[in-house]
């Protein structure tokens, strides 16, 4: 199954780059270039919008932003999102399942600097021709369907169906073909992967030890099982998604990131650079950052955080433009790759107490 499944995924990822390579060149090439688009979009707006907060922002084109007021302050950017990348490349099951199947440690590491390449590109595939987009259909940006909260202005726009708009005008009809199945195909080898990697977490690390004696038809007809009852949580899970930070998406992705990873990311360095962290340490060190990160999780998930990221505004004049979650700011108001940052910390020290306390692991197993 694995196997099927790696083919698949080099197969669609050649038709994702080629087919969004092809859109980023359509894209740029209707706007003027990179130049084109440093000139016209700030004066990208929606027919509807008024005062600053239809506006596109002021740093759209800087990646380091803000400390306070950037949507992506930079300070959480390069540590928070530093430690949700080191959870995610190092221990996620996605990654680690296909590290594992490699033929040897040269393919492993080969693979990996590919991949790096590789992550590169969505600045030019997906984040510049969505810029391009918003430039030559402003009117397909729409506001959010909320009213106006006293003193925070308009809420910002959120481009909707920009990206298609682009597909549907830009590219002659084989082209529009090839990029619906660009969209597919990296929806299929997300869901596919993760489903997969699931699966297999649950069948051999819980439902093989709960029965030990069950055979390999039978934990395959288990792992099934379990990836259709994952279809149905994720269906079920949906509007959570579309309300959460307004519905944007990439927001939301690394909010939950920053809330439940660290911990894991936190044990894992330990784990290589500090042989003093035992077992006990690091399980209550787990426990502890999880308990933690639900702390935060659990508010913004039920009362709303503001849509945004804490005190990231989306608008340029530095209030935010999001209409206000009712989680407390004592919760909710530190921005979400910052609060990362903490829990990283926080889980570390848990982890280095704990095992202060406990007898250290012998050296035999952990030279070298």
């Amino acid at each position: 199954g694995l196997a099927a499944l790696m083919f698949a995924d080099l197969l669609q990822t050649l038709i994702i780059v080629v087919g969004a390579s092809v859109l980023a060149g359509y894209a740029l090439t209707a706007v003027g270039g990179y130049e084109g688009l440093l000139e016209r979009y700030p004066l990208a707006l929606p027919p509807n919008a008024t005062g600053p907060c239809g506006r596109p922002r002021p740093d759209a084109f800087h990646l380091l932003r803000h400390p306070s007021t950037g949507d992506l302050p930079w300070p959480g950017l390069i540590l928070g999102l530093g430690i949700i990348s080191a959870w995610y490349w190092c221990t996620d099951q996605v990654i680690v399942q296909r590290c594992l199947a490699g033929r040897s440690l040269t393919h492993v590491r080969a693979g990996c600097v590919v991949c790096g390449y590789l992550k590169v590109l969505p600045m030019f595939l997906m984040v510049l021709p969505g810029m391009a987009a918003r430039v030559l259909f402003p009117g397909q940006t729409l506001p959010y369907p909320s009213l106006p909260t006293p003193g925070l202005g308009v809420p910002p726009p959120e481009v909707k169906i920009g990206l298609l708009e682009a597909v549907v005008q830009l590219e002659v009809a084989g082209l529009r073909g090839l990029m619906l199945a660009v969209v597919l195909a990296a929806l299929m080898s997300s869901l596919a992967s993760i489903f997969a990697s699931s699966a297999a977490l649950f069948t051999f690390d819980v439902y093989q030890r709960l029965r030990p004696r069950a055979g390999p038809r039978h934990l395959l007809v288990v792992g099934r099982v379990w990836v259709v009852a994952m279809v149905g949580l994720s269906l079920a899970w949906l509007p959570v998604v579309e309300a959460a930070r307004g519905g944007q998406l990439f927001d939301y992705i690394q909010a939950m990131a920053s809330y439940l990873a660290p911990p894991v990311a936190a044990v894992f360095v330990l784990a290589v650079f500090v042989p003093r962290v035992n077992e006990p340490g690091a399980f209550w060190g787990l426990l502890g950052g999880l308990a933690l990160g639900l702390a935060r999780l659990i508010p913004e998930v039920a009362l709303g955080g503001g849509g945004g990221g804490g005190e990231g505004s989306q608008g340029g004049g530095g209030a935010s433009c999001d209409p206000p979650g009712r989680c407390p700011r004592a919760l909710c108001g530190l921005h979400y790759l910052h609060f990362a940052a903490l829990l990283f910390l926080a889980t570390a020290a848990i982890a280095a107490g704990v095992s202060l306390c406990h007898p250290p692991i012998p050296k035999k197993h952990v030279s070298g």
